[in-house]
C-alpha cells in the first residue's frame, strides 16, 4: 500500500511534461468541456489559495496512536465523487437531510464537495493537525458554512446522532477498520435513521463482512473506481 501512494505521489510531482499528459488524457476521457471546467476551477483555488494538493504523512503532527496506519492524503474527480453521492441519494434521498462524516478528511476537498452537493451539514475526521489547519483556511476561503473539522483518531471519534452518512476513501490500515466499525455499530444504536456507509477504493473490505449489523447495498464501478456500499439499520 504504501508502495501504490509513493507512485501517486511521483506521478503529482513530475512536473510540465505529466501535467500535460494528464490533460490529453482528461480530453480524451471527459471531454472539452468538462476538461475545461477543472482546469478553471483548478485555476481558481490557485488563484485565491486553495490547497487540495497531495500531502505525505510523514512528517505531520499526528494525533493518536495510528500515524503509520493511515494512507495518503489525495483527492478525489469531482465526477466520480458526484456518481457516488448520485448513487447514495438514489437509496435515500433524506440523508441528505442529515450530517455527511468523512473519515480522513485531508485538506477538506471531499467535505466541501459533499455540502455543494446538498448535504445539510459536512464534518472532517482527520488526524494529522496541519491538514485540519489547511482544511479550516479552505473551508473559510471558499466561504462553506456548516462545514468543519475535527483533529481526531477516526478510533477515537463519536458520530453524531444527526449523522446519516460516513465516507471512507481507504483512508487507513486494516486494523484501524477493526477499531473503528464495532464503535460505528454501538453508536448507530443512538441514532433514529438509517446509517449509511461508503467505503471507495475497498481494500479491506473483508473486515465488513465480520459485522451482521452492518448491510451490503452495492458494489458499484464508475470508470474503473469501485466503491462498496453499506447500511446499518438504527432498531
Amino acid at each position: 500500500m504504501k508502495e501504490d501512494q509513493n507512485i501517486l505521489m511521483i506521478n503529482n510531482q513530475k512536473g510540465t511534461f505529466f501535467a500535460i499528459s494528464v490533460v490529453f488524457h482528461k480530453l480524451k476521457s471527459d471531454g472539452i468541456q468538462t476538461t475545461f471546467t477543472k482546469i478553471i476551477k483548478n485555476l481558481y483555488y490557485k488563484i485565491i489559495g486553495v490547497d487540495f494538493n497531495m500531502q505525505e504523512l510523514d512528517h505531520l503532527t499526528i494525533k493518536g496512536e495510528n500515524k503509520n496506519l493511515g494512507t495518503i492524503c489525495g483527492s478525489s474527480a469531482e465526477h466520480t465523487v458526484t456518481h457516488v453521492l448520485d448513487t447514495l441519494v438514489d437509496f435515500d434521498e433524506s440523508v441528505l437531510d442529515g450530517i455527511f462524516v468523512d473519515y480522513g478528511s485531508g485538506k477538506g476537498k471531499l467535505i466541501i464537495f459533499a455540502k455543494n452537493y446538498g448535504f445539510k451539514h459536512c464534518i472532517g475526521v482527520e488526524f494529522a493537525k496541519e491538514l485540519c489547519e489547511i482544511a479550516t483556511k479552505n473551508i473559510k476561503k471558499l466561504k462553506i458554512k456548516d462545514t468543519h473539522v475535527i483533529h481526531s483518531d477516526a478510533v477515537d471519534f463519536a458520530i453524531p446522532n444527526d449523522a446519516r452518512v460516513l465516507y471512507f476513501l481507504n483512508p487507513f490500515h486494516k486494523s484501524v477498520f477493526e477499531q473503528v466499525l464495532p464503535k460505528i455499530i454501538a453508536q448507530s444504536k443512538n441514532l433514529n435513521r438509517e446509517l449509511y456507509i461508503v467505503y471507495r477504493a475497498p481494500i479491506y473490505n473483508e473486515v465488513f463482512q465480520n459485522y451482521p449489523e452492518i448491510k451490503h447495498l452495492k458494489k458499484d464501478y464508475f470508470r474503473g473506481d469501485l466503491t462498496e456500499f453499506y447500511q446499518i439499520n438504527y432498531k
